[in-house]
């Protein structure tokens, strides 16, 4: 009797993923089925276009995205300053700020102009530190020298563009004015010469 109850219920348990075995495979043959109807339908609609109109037409819609231009890099967000809870986010780094992502949404969760940015210094090597305003963000990647030097960049361009009356498409606070006063006689740091870098 214990043998033919076993058999009975292992025959159902069978059927029964069998049964969502073939649901499964049907639901995402309607998906991939819509999702090709969907960019033919695209596809169709750039008929005519030539491959330059088409990627503008492209661009046109990826510049859309508020991180447009940025260089994503993951990281790992510390919350606390000692480092007992960590995140995994991506840091897009761009022109005018710098940007925290939760890995794969296209909205920044908090995003920092480079005149909130007051400072930025490496602790050691794999993690850094960012103070925007009154917030210390602490970060560990192994992109850690790509991430300065970009950031490096992004400055030396900030203060060549004001040196030259330039006025940048970013504001740029009264603190952060006296802290590229205080650059201006010492060349660009490298983040060999200088780990910390007030800006």
């Amino acid at each position: 009797l214990a043998g033919t109850l076993w058999s009975h219920t292992a025959t159902a348990v069978q059927k029964q993923k069998v049964e969502l075995d073939k649901r499964l495979r049907s639901r995402l043959k309607e998906e991939s089925s819509s999702v090709m109807t969907s960019i033919l339908e695209r596809w169709k609609g750039l008929a005519g276009y030539s491959r330059r109109d088409s990627m503008a037409a492209y661009l046109t819609i990826a510049r859309q995205w508020s991180g447009f231009g940025c260089t994503l890099y993951e990281v790992d967000f510390y919350i606390s300053s000692t480092g007992s809870f960590s995140q995994k986010l991506w840091l897009g780094v761009a022109a005018s700020s710098v940007s925290l992502y939760k890995q794969g949404e296209s909205e920044a969760l908090e995003s920092f102009p480079y005149g909130q940015i007051c400072s930025y210094s490496v602790s050691d090597s794999n993690t850094f530190r960012i103070t925007a305003g009154d917030r210390d963000l602490m970060f560990e990647t192994t992109k850690l020298t790509e991430i300065i030097q970009l950031m490096n960049a992004y400055f030396s361009a900030i203060h060549c563009q004001r040196g030259k009356g330039e006025d940048p498409d970013f504001s740029i606070t009264d603190t952060t004015e006296v802290g590229f006063r205080q650059l201006v006689p010492t060349p660009t740091p490298t983040l060999l010469e200088l780990p910390s870098h007030p800006v």
